[in-house]
């Protein structure tokens, strides 16, 4: 019987305004494949790192943001990766930044909105 593996190497934060009645969540754009497709800030956990650490450190990588909170949305993203035969599974966290927070991107993105 063959058993597909499972892997947790990665995590993703939305970082969300909530001033409105409607929050709002910073999404940037890509300059790697998918080329021009817009994301939420994700990425690879490092070394001794935890998610959360992980999450910080990315955020002030693709941002320059730094992080006053963060919190485990208690979800998280999956996907099959064919290559593989395998799935990966995303951490999901959340944190709280305001629209007016300066954003200084990295060469990973072109755009943010």
């Amino acid at each position: 019987m063959s058993k597909v593996p499972v892997f947790c190497s990665a995590a993703t934060v939305f970082l969300i305004d909530k001033v409105n009645e409607e929050p709002l969540v910073l999404l940037l754009r890509r300059t790697k494949p998918p080329v021009h497709t817009w994301s939420q800030i994700s990425g690879g956990i490092e070394g001794d790192e935890t998610a959360w650490q992980a999450m910080i450190r990315e955020v002030q990588e693709e941002t320059g943001v730094i992080l006053k909170d963060l919190w485990s949305a208690d979800a998280d993203i999956r996907f099959y990766v064919p290559e593989q035969n395998s799935f990966s599974i995303l951490l999901v966290f959340v944190s709280h930044v305001s629209r007016n927070t300066p954003v200084t991107l990295n060469k990973e993105h072109d755009a943010y909105q």
